[in-house]
């Protein structure tokens, strides 16, 4: 069983007790918030050069309580089993990625059209 159904299984077995005990399930369904909801922005690119940190100054311009970020080389291979897996660079320039879930946006290299990725997948679009 991958890592999701099992996560989705607990998040089933236990969702009951949170009418009983509240308080005690309050990291249960922060993880199930963080689940459903979390995004991961990863970032193809070279740690130190302009326009990686540039993308990088901007995924910490938003407030995503439940974000993953990523900045993985040029080249360096990300778990089969992440949704980015096999995306790299557009036109060698350091490209951004914005996952929920198993899906991924389009790639952004652009400062303002990774914040627009951004601002959608936060609302779901």
């Amino acid at each position: 069983m991958n890592p999701c159904a099992r996560a989705e299984k607990t998040l089933t077995v236990m969702g009951g007790s949170v009418g009983v005990e509240p308080l005690g399930t309050a990291g249960l369904l922060n993880a199930a918030d963080t689940m459903r909801r979390g995004l991961q922005v990863v970032i193809v690119g070279r740690r130190g050069d302009r326009d990686t940190e540039t993308l990088l100054k901007r995924a910490f311009a938003f407030s995503l309580p439940a974000r993953a970020l990523l900045v993985i080389a040029p080249g360096a291979a990300l778990p089969d089993n992440h949704p980015a897996f096999g995306k790299g660079q557009a036109d060698g320039r350091a490209t951004a990625y914005v996952c929920r879930g198993t899906v991924c946006s389009l790639p952004a290299t652009g400062v303002e059209d990774f914040a627009e990725t951004i601002r959608d997948m936060r609302a779901g679009l």
